[in-house]
C-alpha cells in the first residue's frame, strides 16, 4: 500500500539511489491523456522494480490534482520509500507516491507547427536489458546529453553503445521510409513513452505498415519524414536531421497529416 506524501523524507530512496519509477502526464480541461497508459506503464514498471501495483487511492489521487490543475503539467512519482543506508532495500517496504505540477513547456507550440532540427548526440546510452523501458529515476544519462547538445539544436538522437539509433533527449522518434513507419525498438535500454505506444497502437489498429527496428544514423538519413513525440508535446515534426556533416531537410506535411488523425484518437 501506497503513503501520499507531501514533502520528501530525507532517507527516500528515491532520494539516495533514485530507487523509484514516475510518469509525466499532460492535463487538458482537468484530464489527463492518455491516462490508461500511464497508468499501465507505471504498473509494468513497478513490477519490473518490485514494487507493489498501482491502487485506486493513487488513481484517484491523480485524477482529483488533474481536475484542480485544470491544464499543465502532473508528475507522479513512485518510490520505494525510506531505506536507510545501503543499497540493499529494507525487508518491508514502504513505498510512497509524490505529486508535483508545472507548465507546459511554451516551445511546444512552436515546435508543432514549425518542426524541429534535429543533431546526434555524442553521449552513449548503456545497454541493461533489465531497465530498458522503464521511466525509472536514475535520469544522469539524460542529464549529460541537455549538458553537451549544441545549442543550435532543438534536440538530438541519442544512440547506445553498439551505435544504433534508441531515442531523443527526452522523446521516442519514428521516421518514414519505403512506405513504412519505423521507431528504434527498446530491448537494451531507452524510455518506453505512453505516446509511443499510443502511436504503436494506432499504426496496428489502422492497418498502417510499421515497424521497431535497430539500425544506425546512415539508416535514416534518407527517409521522407520523421518526428518525435512524448505525452507532453504531442507529435512534433523534424524539419532538419543535422548528422555526418550535412544536413537533411524532411517532410514536415506528411506528419502534420498524421498528428490530426492520431489526436482524434485521444
Amino acid at each position: 500500500m501506497y503513503q501520499i506524501i507531501e514533502h520528501w523524507s530525507d532517507c527516500d530512496r528515491a532520494i539516495y539511489y533514485g530507487d523509484g519509477i514516475f510518469t509525466t502526464m499532460r492535463v487538458t480541461s482537468g484530464k489527463v491523456s492518455l491516462l490508461e497508459y500511464h497508468l499501465t506503464r507505471l504498473d509494468r514498471d513497478a513490477q519490473k522494480l518490485g514494487l507493489p501495483p498501482v491502487n485506486e487511492e493513487i488513481v484517484k489521487a491523480i485524477t482529483d490534482r488533474a481536475g484542480q490543475l485544470n491544464n499543465g503539467v502532473l508528475k507522479v512519482t513512485l518510490s520505494c520509500g525510506d531505506g536507510g543506508r545501503g543499497y540493499a532495500r529494507p525487508d518491508t517496504l514502504t513505498p510512497v507516491v509524490f505529486f508535483s505540477q508545472g507548465q507546459i513547456p511554451l516551445n511546444y507550440s512552436r515546435w508543432e507547427k514549425e518542426g524541429v532540427s534535429l543533431g546526434v548526440s555524442q553521449i552513449r546510452l548503456a545497454k541493461q536489458p533489465l531497465l530498458a523501458g522503464i521511466k525509472h529515476l536514475n535520469r544522469l544519462e539524460q542529464v549529460l546529453i541537455k549538458q553537451h547538445m549544441p545549442k543550435e539544436f532543438d534536440d538530438v538522437l541519442v544512440l547506445d553503445t553498439d551505435n544504433h539509433i534508441v531515442e531523443c533527449s527526452s522523446a521516442n522518434v519514428f521516421w518514414y521510409k519505403n512506405e513504412t513507419w519505423y521507431t528504434p525498438e527498446l530491448t537494451n535500454s531507452g524510455v518506453s513513452g505512453v505516446m509511443r505506444a499510443h502511436i504503436v497502437n494506432f499504426f496496428r489498429a489502422s492497418a498502417i505498415p510499421h515497424a521497431e527496428v535497430s539500425v544506425s544514423v546512415k539508416k535514416v538519413l534518407d527517409c521522407e519524414a520523421m518526428f518525435i513525440c512524448n505525452a507532453l508535446m504531442g507529435l512534433v515534426p523534424v524539419k532538419r536531421l543535422h548528422a555526418e556533416q550535412r544536413q537533411y531537410q524532411k517532410e514536415i506535411k506528411r506528419v502534420c497529416e498524421l498528428r490530426a488523425k492520431v489526436l482524434e484518437t485521444l
